[in-house]
């Protein structure tokens, strides 16, 4: 062999001859230093971060935030996901990002607040007691189970799947809970409690079905629906309702406002939630920000 092994620029292992390709030369710039795989000259070392090491030392295409990026084979610029980029500080970016958000539909709770407003508008306008305390009070009493159930089935939603056993299950167990404490004379708070479990046990034999056996959560809920139903009509019997106890605790959660109906506990509440949705939201985009 030819070329001793300290040789900074040794030559051909097997026949001696010296050889152009030095890719881990430390000196940048050099005329021997070629690309590996084409063996064109280099103008910049392997370990310059200003070059692209797979195209022969040509400089690489920066990206808009970064003035060494690039792709690390081709050297083409990147790209960078819009909704990535920092949060908006001047008033032109600001409106940048809205227009960029209202383009893509991304308006997160918008559209709800909007069509509230124009409902609560055109109600008033039609009624003229839309807006009053009691009828307020009455619609918010009617949603509450309703509101409860959908904030539940929204997890279902994210995850892609569906359920349509929901108002089968809370039927059901609704009819268990009355039944129970009015016919068969139990505690009311030992039938809610018994009432729940059963809830919770539906909904135990649906995830086992879906996740376990592998049926769809489309069949699965859809079975759940239909049995559900009626498991409520036997349970309701030949009368079909069932009036709870006017002093029992199922008629006080329907009956109690906060604070005996002192309106200060109102106002005090229709301003802290609001500030406190204000706070949390300002704390993420700073978190977002840092």
């Amino acid at each position: 062999m030819t070329t001793p092994a300290t040789n900074p620029h040794p030559g051909d292992p097997t026949t001696g001859n010296p050889t152009t390709t030095t890719t881990g030369d430390p000196t940048p710039g050099e005329p021997y230093a070629t690309d590996p795989r084409t063996g064109e000259p280099r103008t910049t070392n392997a370990g310059d971060p200003t070059t692209n090491p797979t195209t022969a030392g040509e400089p690489r295409t920066t990206d808009a935030g970064d003035p060494h990026a690039g792709d690390p084979t081709t050297g083409a610029p990147t790209t960078t996901d819009p909704r990535l980029h920092t949060p908006a500080t001047t008033w032109a970016a600001r409106t940048d990002t809205a227009r960029r958000r209202l383009a893509t539909g991304d308006l997160g709770p918008l559209p709800v607040v909007i069509a509230l407003i124009i409902i609560a508008i055109v109600f008033q306008s039609i009624t003229h007691h839309f807006l009053q305390a009691d009828n307020l009070t009455n619609i918010t009493r009617f949603i509450a189970g309703p509101g409860l159930i959908a904030v539940g089935v929204v997890f279902v939603l994210i995850l892609g799947e569906i359920d349509l056993s929901l108002g089968s299950v809370a039927g059901a167990t609704s009819a268990i809970a009355a039944v129970l404490a009015v016919h068969q004379g139990w505690p009311e708070w030992l039938a809610i409690t018994t009432a729940l479990t059963a809830a919770c046990a539906m909904g135990t034999l649906h995830g086992l079905l879906f996740a376990r056996v592998g049926v769809p959560a489309f069949v699965v809920t859809l079975a759940g629906m239909l049995a559900w139903n009626g498991l409520q009509q036997w349970v309701l019997g030949d009368t079909g309702t069932i009036n709870n106890h006017h002093n029992g605790i199922i008629a006080h959660l329907d009956t109690t406002f906060l604070g005996n109906g002192d309106i200060a506990y109102a106002w005090t509440l229709a301003i802290l939630a609001p500030t406190l949705h204000l706070l949390t939201q300002l704390h993420t985009t700073r978190r977002r920000t840092a």
